[in-house]
């Protein structure tokens, strides 16, 4: 029942903006060329509409009566949207860019505001978008961080917790918090071949006259396990054969880096925990192979037994 500088009530900018519950100005609008960010579907557009509306007001008054109605039919219909899925990035961006150099405090409060749209989103988004999504916003926040715009005390403690882990130990969060990802998408993000699924998986492999098991632990001797009467095994592979046998089952085991003359013809089955497996895809990539699958605990004890 106030009037109020929203530049001075900092809090203000973490309320989840609703275009309808406002009434604005139309020269106030105009004069500060406040417009709808074009998005596809109308996606998030209320972020950057509602921040620039507090950022460039003088006065603000908060009323309890309501004067609108706004009816809500469907409000999930824009999650599995593979279009929409980075739309409030669009939106944070667009503000960052209009606001520019000229208030750094402001800026790093922002960091906040949008670390905790970018957890909703991440949370609302159809679970097969979700590592790319996260995969994102470690991204921002590793260069919010660089540019100096990380300021701990804007922050509370459980949020910048979860945002130092999202930094640095990003995987580590997504196995924490969407293992339905990885139960029904079991391609791992940089896997090439995208036509191995978990139910043609046997059949692909049966075309290869090379099947490559990485891993000699537990998850790889459990893929023998459940491979060997249904393909051929050629190999165990490991990054150092240090302290590893040199046959498991009669099969012998070689370090990845011996096997890289043969990779045209061959199929890399990753059988390793689920942390690791990202590192070591990036790695066998790296050596140039290009046909490589996963099977995590998941796979292995749900879908073949």
């Amino acid at each position: 029942e106030k009037v109020i500088h929203p530049v001075e009530e900092l809090e203000l900018f973490r309320k989840t903006p609703s275009i309808w519950s406002g009434i604005y100005s139309r020269s106030f609008l105009e004069h500060n060329q406040i417009l709808f960010h074009e998005t596809p579907g109308a996606s998030y557009q209320d972020i950057s509409f509602a921040f620039f509306t507090l950022y460039y007001a003088q006065r603000v008054v908060l009323l309890k009566e309501a004067y609108l109605c706004y009816r809500c039919d469907n409000e999930a219909s824009s999650v599995k949207s593979g279009g929409k899925v980075f739309c409030v990035c669009d939106e944070m961006e667009r503000i960052e860019n209009l606001m520019g150099d000229q208030d750094r405090e402001l800026q790093r409060f922002m960091q906040t505001v949008k670390f905790n749209k970018y957890l909703y989103n991440y949370d609302r988004i159809d679970s097969m978008y979700q590592y790319a999504f996260l995969m994102r916003i470690q991204m921002e926040f590793e260069k919010a961080g660089q540019d100096g715009l990380l300021k701990a005390e804007y922050w509370d403690e459980s949020n910048w917790r979860i945002m130092e882990e999202v930094r640095k130990r990003p995987e580590h969060f997504f196995e924490r918090t969407n293992r339905d990802y990885m139960m029904r998408y079991q391609i791992a993000p940089y896997t090439l071949n995208e036509n191995l699924y978990i139910k043609g998986m046997i059949n692909e492999m049966s075309h290869y006259s090379k099947v490559v098991i990485y891993g000699a632990g537990v998850y790889g001797k459990r893929a023998f396990d459940v491979l060997h009467d249904k393909v051929t095994i050629y190999a165990f592979a490991v990054t150092d054969k240090k302290g590893n046998q040199d046959e498991i089952n009669s099969i012998p085991v070689y370090e990845i880096d011996t096997l890289v003359s043969l990779r045209e013809k061959m199929l890399i089955v990753v059988a390793v925990d689920i942390k690791k497996q990202t590192e070591i895809i990036k790695r066998l990539l790296g050596l140039g192979f290009q046909d490589i699958v996963t099977m995590d605990k998941e796979i292995l004890y749900k879908y073949f037994n």
